[in-house]
């Protein structure tokens, strides 16, 4: 595990899978027996927190997630994405063995979807690899109130 800054502070802090999407757009979703054709491809970082989390950042806000990634070149990507859209990479726990977590979905012209995810790392998650120094604030219209640490 590798920990950069602790004196990173984010007002906003997710926690989930990170993954790298594999979307394969079809010209339709098939049933059992069936064939289609792939139109396209691409691989995009995701994950629905770190999806969340980016957008947050676009808005402006201070932003960071706890996640977990390999070593590899979906890892990297994924860092990457977070970093170069503002998000603090700080919390981010670095699996030395085993693979990024993976989406590989399907889309029809209709926007009608199957996902089929491999977890990877994303399950490996143990509570002693989390940052101890995640510092949150509470929120009450706008207006901070003390921040807290927590530690595990």
């Amino acid at each position: 595990m590798e920990i950069y800054d602790n004196d990173l502070n984010a007002e906003i802090i997710g926690f989930g899978a990170l993954n790298v999407d594999r979307l394969y757009s079809v010209d339709k979703i098939v049933s059992h027996d069936e064939e289609s054709f792939i139109t396209d491809e691409t691989d995009t970082p995701g994950g629905s927190a770190a999806n969340t989390i980016v957008g947050l950042a676009r808005l402006g806000c201070s932003t960071s997630i706890i996640g977990k990634i390999a070593e590899d070149d979906e890892g990297d990507l994924i860092e990457y994405n977070l970093a170069v859209n503002g998000v603090y990479t700080n919390n981010l726990i670095y699996s030395e063995s085993g693979s990024t977590g993976k989406c590989i979905g399907f889309v029809d012209k209709n926007g009608e979807r199957c996902l089929y995810i491999s977890p990877g790392v994303n399950d490996d998650i143990k509570i002693g690899e989390i940052n101890p120094f995640i510092q949150y604030s509470n929120r009450t219209f706008g207006k901070t109130q003390q921040r807290n640490s927590v530690k595990f």
